[in-house]
């Protein structure tokens, strides 16, 4: 009989549905036989990662090798509130004396064009070649239905049209389907078990964004509603009332062929009216919160403590597992020698702002900070670089 893990022992679980392109069906709750797990929430992107390892029969190993990429993954803590949520991206499986890896899911191509640039005459030399173009799109509806669409667009360089065309056809043709890879271990009588790479459902927006309707500048939270409201798979949520007004405004025309990421990375570097940051992730029930990064002070964390234990500002303990980014932490008892209370939260050595936070259960957690400044914003609406 397997010992029950740490991670039941702390209280949490995790549910499994079926992937949400499919309906996100209930499949099963574990927790007792979860041997290990820990996650990743930045405040670029918010659920960023998750992994854990179940252990299982025969039967179970083969149902995930079979079925578990891309399953809907809901991470639970005692209290039954939501502490991260994403997809199933690899699977790593282990049966006795063989391993199997599946996946990721996120490499798979199932919607493909290509941009080339055609050879007109090569009896030449050099050849004669035209203006830059790009292929019709090529789909494989049978790898989306399982997996979603997952568009990808080759920069197939100086080309025939016909090469142009085959490349784009084979790279679907060896991409649409998720890569599977066994070894044998011969000698080795392991346990049957499951361990399961995670990755947050900001993910998915790795489609193609253009908008060619109007040069007519808007404000910036609106382009980010208009980005997200073309996911071709409606994985991310409509529920925008968590997408803040940023009242600067930008001319939405884009026809570079970009993802939805990259518009919404270039969209923070411009930050708000007063050069402040603003920040954006995919976080429970996938949806979106955009927004500026608070002004006050919201963690606490005595380095002379013995219980280690974060807190919030009206000295709440905040659990480990519920620890989360966008926040400025403060350590008062560091740097002694200073005043007490805070000044200028954002050059105080003794205040940071949260950039990304890692936990491992049962209680591990880790917080990695940064200073933050306004010429990035400013330059960026200047468009022009960092100095």
């Amino acid at each position: 009989m397997t010992t029950p893990s740490s991670f039941y022992g702390a209280g949490l679980s995790i549910d499994v549905r079926t992937p949400y392109i499919q309906g996100a069906d209930p499949i099963g709750n574990y927790a007792e036989y979860v041997n290990s797990y820990s996650h990743v929430i930045s405040a670029s992107g918010g659920y960023l990662s998750a992994t854990f390892k179940i252990v299982g029969n025969e039967i179970f190993t083969e149902d995930w090798l079979t079925h578990g990429l891309g399953r809907h993954i809901t991470v639970y803590g005692p209290s039954a509130e939501i502490i991260w949520q994403g997809f199933v991206n690899q699977l790593n499986i282990s049966m006795g004396g063989v391993t199997f890896s599946r996946g990721p899911l996120v490499d798979i191509a199932n919607r493909v064009g290509g941009v080339y640039t055609p050879i007109i005459d090569a009896t030449t030399d050099p050849p004669i070649t035209g203006t830059a173009l790009e292929t019709t799109l090529v789909e494989d509806s049978n790898s989306q239905m399982k997996y979603g669409i997952w568009e990808k667009l080759l920069n197939i360089g100086t080309v025939t049209i016909g090469d142009a065309y085959y490349i784009r056809d084979l790279y679907l043709e060896e991409n649409s389907l998720p890569d599977g890879n066994p070894s044998i271990s011969i000698g080795n009588t392991g346990d049957f078990s499951v361990s399961i790479d995670c990755r947050g459902y900001s993910d998915w927006l790795e489609y193609i964004y253009n908008f060619t309707d109007n040069h007519l500048s808007i404000y910036l939270s609106e382009i980010v509603k208009n980005i997200l409201g073309n996911d071709p798979n409606s994985v991310i949520s409509t529920d925008y009332s968590s997408i803040s007004e940023n009242l600067v405004i930008k001319d939405p025309w884009t026809e570079d062929n970009k993802t939805a990421k990259t518009l919404i990375d270039e969209l923070l570097a411009l930050g708000g009216g007063s050069d402040d940051r603003w920040t954006f992730g995919i976080y429970k029930d996938r949806k979106p919160i955009y927004e500026p990064i608070p002004t006050d002070i919201e963690y606490i964390y005595y380095k002379a403590g013995t219980t280690q234990q974060i807190e919030t500002i009206q000295g709440t303990i905040v659990e480990p597992w519920n620890v989360l980014p966008c926040k400025w932490v403060a350590i008062p008892t560091f740097l002694s020698s200073l005043k007490k209370g805070f000044g200028d939260i954002r050059n105080d050595p003794r205040v940071f702002f949260a950039e990304e936070v890692n936990f491992t259960a049962p209680d591990q957690v880790t917080i990695n900070g940064a200073k933050v400044r306004k010429l990035a914003q400013y330059m960026a609406k200047l468009g022009l670089g960092s100095v």
